[in-house]
């Protein structure tokens, strides 16, 4: 029998390394094991040194399987000339203690949410790495929004003449569970209108819709406790004498007070919204223009004081033109930033998000940019895909609102750092 003596993890070096792969993993080739004359070997899952490891998991998307390894290293003439089975377990206990001393609560991965395909992998004789194992996850019997812990492990071998690495016996999956169902909130009144535009003002749905007559502005008021829009009210003008809503071809809402409209003709012209919970508003500047030039651009898009214009005719280029809205019921263009450069032409929707803007393509993808102050763009994040069956997204705080083509709002409780695949 070969001498046995524990081993001193600081002294004692693991020749192996895993792999843990989302819905795939590649084996990696046999590793040789290293020769210690006087020790015996040890059995671990070297991935288990990188815990915890966070898996996303989404309510209604598809399933996420995981694959690992068990491996041997360490000097193991006589032992090693036999097959080592290796029982690779959930370990339900450990969840109490990981919370304790994380200072986490994370509740236990329910049964149902999770498979382990055979509970156990063999490293055939003279192999230092075993076959693959694959864990399953699904949300099933889960809460969305709520974050679990799976602790997943080595609880046996059959093999004498190794032992359990202790420091590398146990990974711990932290699972987070997103819901990206839409909750429907409301149906836009008047649905022949079909809305032109649709944004947010304060705590309120702005809709401006031409079908009908010179066109009507509607409010929806944001019912926090019911978790949707309130019926909607019409907003009515005041002192604005030979104009109407058709006459103008694009609605941006540039601060909490005003909306800057323009005029089909050229020509922007602003509306004090101060006095929209009370239905009304009216003309800025004396109802008169107060700049010119600007109907050379396909989409007008509001971002922290400015307006984002963009010109398909110069090869998508995202123009910035920073508004003066200091002075009391007057508007200004006070310049001209750097604009956000070309090629945004391939976007059938920019929505101003946060610190960012979320485009659209035709085929429904959806990517996400950051803006910095100022106004460096970041590289395209896809996040998404199936967005073009809405025909309007709406930025309201952190939350998405997309319309489809029957009017039906739904709500997203959005968030750009995962992914939305809504098809």
């Amino acid at each position: 029998m070969m001498k046995r003596i524990k081993i001193n993890a600081f002294n004692f070096v693991i020749a192996a390394f895993a792999f843990v792969s989302i819905n795939g993993c590649s084996k990696s080739d046999s590793l040789t094991i290293p020769k210690f004359a006087d020790f015996y070997g040890s059995i671990s899952i070297p991935q288990a040194d990188k815990n915890p490891i966070n898996i996303p998991l989404l309510i209604g998307g598809r399933d996420t399987s995981l694959q690992f390894y068990a491996l041997a290293a360490g000097e193991n003439s006589e032992g090693h000339i036999k097959d080592i089975r290796v029982d690779i377990q959930s370990m339900p206990h450990l969840v109490d203690s990981f919370n304790t001393k994380n200072n986490t609560s994370y509740a236990l991965l329910p049964q149902g949410s999770y498979q382990l395909d055979s509970g156990y992998v063999v490293i055939r004789a003279q192999k230092s790495q075993s076959n693959s194992v694959t864990l399953k996850l699904t949300a099933t019997n889960v809460t969305g929004g709520k974050t679990y812990l799976l602790p997943v492990g080595i609880t046996a071998i059959d093999n004498p003449d190794f032992v359990i690495n202790s420091m590398s016996k146990t990974i711990f999956f932290i699972v987070k569970i997103s819901d990206h169902s839409a909750k429907k909130v409301v149906q836009l009144e008047n649905v022949n209108d079909n809305p032109f535009s649709c944004f947010k003002m304060g705590n309120n749905l702005i809709t401006v819709s031409f079908g009908t007559g010179d066109g009507v502005m509607r409010k929806y008021s944001y019912d926090s406790s019911f978790i949707k829009f309130n019926t909607s009210q019409t907003v009515g003008n005041t002192s604005i004498p030979g104009y109407s809503y058709k006459t103008f071809n694009a609605f941006i809402p540039i601060s909490s007070s005003y909306i800057i409209i323009r005029y089909i003709g050229d020509g922007l012209y602003g509306l004090d919204a101060n006095n929209i919970d009370n239905n009304s508003v009216s003309f800025t500047n004396s109802i008169g223009v107060f700049a010119v030039g600007y109907t050379g651009y396909d989409m007008m898009i509001p971002y922290k004081g400015s307006i984002l214009g963009l010109s398909l005719a110069s090869g998508g280029l995202l123009d910035n033109h920073i508004v003066d809205t200091s002075a009391v019921n007057v508007l200004a263009i006070s310049g001209v930033g750097p604009d956000l450069g070309s090629g945004w032409g391939i976007y059938s929707q920019i929505v101003p998000y946060l610190n960012g803007l979320l485009c659209v393509t035709s085929s429904g993808d959806l990517y996400y940019y950051t803006v910095s102050n100022s106004f460096t763009i970041s590289a395209a994040k896809k996040i998404g895909t199936g967005w073009n069956k809405y025909k309007k997204i709406v930025a309201f705080g952190e939350n998405l609102l997309g319309i489809d083509a029957s009017n039906d709002v739904y709500r997203y409780l959005f968030n750009v750092n995962e992914a939305w695949d809504i098809r």
